[in-house]
Parts: structure tokens; C-alpha cells; sequence
């Protein structure tokens, strides 16, 4: 069965101070043959993020269009975090608030599968707004290579 879906592209760039250009496209989505979509299959494991290991202090961020980041780990993440390098399977929900006490306005979502990492950005209630391997996404965490793209702040854990 094909799925369409309303994919909001931003052409701003990692670490940009300008205002993002949004344009608003359709793409046909569906998971190869025999296999189902990463991102569907996701987005139920995530439902109770709130629960699992919070990654440092809200702060602003750079990229995410400068809104304020809380991070949360799955205990798969969160056993590999110290590591540095995270297993297939891992997943890290980034929520992405307009004000550091307020609600998510929308989160990102990161998959480790075989191949590399699997970004999903989406709102709080499920609605995906992109997925895949996203270039804006890509272009930024390359950043991080010794981390397995992972960013981490001063006042979380680290791989030293």
C-alpha cells in the first residue's frame, strides 16, 4: 500500500542564524519489499520517551531553527552512551521546544539501524514531517564523526 505524505523541507543550514525557507512538497513513501518502514515502526516505541534517560540540561540550540532541546535516551542508548558509539536499535528523541520549560513543538527522532542513523522529525502527536537520511540532519552531526554522530555538551555524558 503506497503512502503519501506532507514532508516540510528547510533549506537552512546546521548552525544557521537565518530564518529557514519552507517549501511544502508530497512524497511517496513506502518501505522496500518485505520490510517495514523504519519510521512507522518507530514511532510507536517512542510513546513513553518521557520516561527514559534525560540527556543533560535543556539548552538552545544552534541547528533545530534555534529552539530549545531536551534529550532523551532509550536504555539501549543510554547503556552506550559513555561508549560513544551506539548499538543497531538505539533510539534518540530530541524535543524541540520553543521555551526551555515549555511543550514540545515538535520532536526529532534518531534510529540506529545497520546502515547509519535515521532521522524522523514529526510533532508531538505523530504527524511526520520528514524521514529518512536527511540531509540537514547528516550535513550537521557528520560534526560529531568520533561520537557516532551524537552530539554531547559539557554537561553530559561523554566518551572520554
Amino acid at each position: 500500500m503506497l503512502r503519501w505524505l506532507l514532508v516540510l523541507a528547510c533549506t537552512a543550514s546546521c548552525g544557521s542564524s537565518r530564518t529557514p525557507v519552507v517549501s511544502v512538497e508530497r512524497m511517496r513513501v513506502e518501505p522496500e519489499p518485505g520490510r517495514e518502514s523504519p519510521t512507522h515502526a518507530v514511532l510507536p516505541r517512542i510513546a513513553d520517551y518521557h520516561a527514559w534517560v534525560r540527556l543533560g540540561a535543556v539548552s538552545k540550540s544552534a541547528a533545530h531553527d534555534g529552539l530549545w532541546l531536551a534529550v532523551h535516551l532509550d536504555a539501549l542508548a543510554a547503556s552506550a552512551a559513555s561508549e560513544g558509539v551506539f548499538p543497531e536499535g538505539s533510539i534518540i528523541v530530541a524535543e524541540n521546544r520553543a521555551e526551555p520549560d515549555g511543550p514540545p513543538v515538535t520532536l526529532t527522532t534518531m534510529v540506529k539501524r545497520a546502515e547509519g542513523w535515521h532521522w524522523i522529525q514529526h510533532g508531538p502527536d505523530g504527524t511526520v514531517h520528514k524521514a529518512g537520511e536527511l540531509d540537514g540532519c547528516v550535513r550537521c552531526h557528520r560534526n560529531a564523526v568520533s561520537s557516532d554522530m551524537v552530539f554531547f555538551r559539557a554537561d553530559e555524558p561523554s566518551n572520554e
